[in-house]
């Protein structure tokens, strides 16, 4: 019997979203944000939603009302429409009882990601910290995943790729001693934690100024390779280099 079909497609007009979360939500403005992050996966329950880290200590200023809500470092969450969902202080580290992350120039949360399979993942900028990476597990729980290689720094930048048993992350290191930045890849899979990654290049420049310098990481070629930004050197202007992994 032969047969017919037809596609039919219905658009609707483009809906003019906010710029900026602080236009449209009161009483909550970022002061210390260092990344954020948004679900991709259409089937996380939480498909759209925009988190973002909150270094500062809410009682920074009393005078802002938008730090009443807070009084310390968070992960902040957001819906689609820019409406509040909650907010994660680290008060639990693999549920037992912690201290938050800190509150000094050091920076805890920085960095931010969520991969495939919708796990989230933080980062500490802290050069004295044992831990380099957190993974959230809700309520005000956060796992230690990953633990930072005191040899290479601190840690400036992160990204994520894959997801299970695939699930890679790559983190950038600062050192202080030689203005080298080191990228170390950590196949963490489904496993709790680990330990130590691998080298996945190196970049020296006499002309970065350390203190303060973020980098922005991101993997490409699916997974092969990577990209990063420097935001801060000496009489140059920032710059972004692509990388293979060796």
């Amino acid at each position: 019997v032969p047969l017919s079909w037809k596609v039919v497609v219905h658009g609707n007009a483009k809906q003019t979203q906010p710029a900026v979360v602080y236009d449209r939500i009161s009483n909550n403005r970022p002061y210390s944000t260092h990344g954020v992050a948004i679900d991709k996966n259409p089937e996380s329950q939480n498909f759209g939603n925009i988190y973002y880290t909150e270094a500062s200590s809410g009682n920074l200023n009393a005078t802002w009302d938008w730090m009443e809500k807070y009084t310390r470092p968070c992960v902040w969450q957001y819906s689609p429409q820019l409406t509040y969902q909650g907010h994660f202080y680290k008060d639990k580290e693999n549920n037992v009882d912690v201290a938050n992350f800190i509150t000094t120039s050091q920076v805890e949360p920085h960095r931010i990601r969520i991969s495939d399979d919708n796990r989230i993942f933080v980062s500490s900028y802290n050069e004295t910290a044992t831990t380099a990476v957190w993974e959230y597990k809700g309520g005000n729980n956060f796992n230690k995943v990953i633990t930072r290689e005191s040899t290479y720094g601190k840690v400036v930048g992160m990204d994520v790729f894959g997801s299970g048993n695939n699930l890679k992350i790559l983190l950038c290191y600062i050192s202080d001693s030689n203005k080298k930045l080191t990228f170390r890849e950590y196949v963490l899979g489904s496993a709790g934690s680990i330990a130590s990654g691998t080298d996945k290049g190196t970049y020296t420049d006499e002309t970065l100024v350390v203190s303060g310098t973020r980098v922005g990481v991101a993997y490409d070629d699916n997974g092969e390779s990577f990209w990063f930004a420097i935001d801060r050197s000496t009489g140059y202007s920032s710059r972004v280099i692509h990388m293979k992994k060796s």
